[in-house]
């Protein structure tokens, strides 16, 4: 026995479905082939999943396929939830240390309310016979969750990254990436001279490049591009892209 939903949460849920499975794919393609596997598995199953939410009842000829695949699409997004919260939280926790990108932080709170909020759209419509009770507290929960983890993207996105940052000596000689990363970013370095530069990078291997008819860029570890004024005092900083060697001995 299956018990219908109001239309316009039927409608509602499965253009959900149908418009994550897209955006699902583009966050997870790139990053492994497990990632892209499982992006090309949401894409695959939810036209399967939306169809009885839309209708508001199963296929008779394919209940198994269409309940199987449910549960798994469900599944699928809890599993991205946890993972994209495991992300906020490292990309939250780095932000002392790397200045992490305001936006880097927010796209994984964001990640875990799409899918907080379409687990619940789809418990909401999904054409089984349920206590009215248990249901709203259920969705009620994954809504609040949703909304309120929603809520706190829009807040880290409008945050500055530069606030809490500071030079951390031991996170650089660990690993110089990301903190080079922050230092550029928030223009901790502007205003130093090459001597101060270089005792706070410990002595980082670098070579003057000429730049027309004067010495005004350093390299650091063949990224970190400093460039000086005429005062002889850091003007701009620029980190390039990685290369193959280790950046320190």
């Amino acid at each position: 026995m299956t018990r219908s939903r109001p239309r316009w949460l039927r409608v509602l849920a499965a253009a959900a479905v149908l418009l994550a499975a897209p955006v699902t794919v583009f966050w997870f393609w790139v990053p492994s082939e497990a990632a892209g596997f499982v992006a090309l598995a949401v894409l695959g199953i939810s036209p399967i999943v939306a169809m009885p939410l839309l209708r508001g009842r199963w296929d008779r000829d394919a209940f198994a396929v269409q309940g199987f695949f449910t549960v798994l699409l469900l599944a699928i997004y809890a599993a991205i939830a946890v993972l994209a919260v495991d992300g906020a939280r490292d990309a939250l926790a780095a932000r002392d240390v790397r200045a992490t990108p305001a936006g880097e932080s927010a796209v994984w709170v964001l990640m875990a309310a799409e899918s907080v909020l379409l687990a619940a759209l789809v418990c909401a419509t999904v054409p089984v016979a349920v206590n009215r009770r248990v249901l709203v507290r259920v969705v009620g929960v994954l809504a609040v969750l949703g909304f309120g983890t929603a809520g706190a993207a829009v807040a880290i996105a409008g945050s500055d990254p530069c606030e809490r940052f500071a030079f951390d000596r031991a996170a650089w000689q660990r690993d110089p990436d990301p903190v080079a990363d922050g230092l550029v970013r928030c223009g901790t370095l502007d205003g130093l001279t090459e001597a101060e530069l270089r005792a706070q990078l410990v002595d980082w291997p670098g070579e003057r490049g000429w730049r027309g008819d004067r010495r005004d860029a350093l390299w650091l570890g063949g990224r970190l591009e400093v460039d000086f004024g005429d005062d002889g005092r850091v003007r701009s900083a620029e980190l390039h892209g990685p290369v193959d060697e280790t950046w320190m001995d």
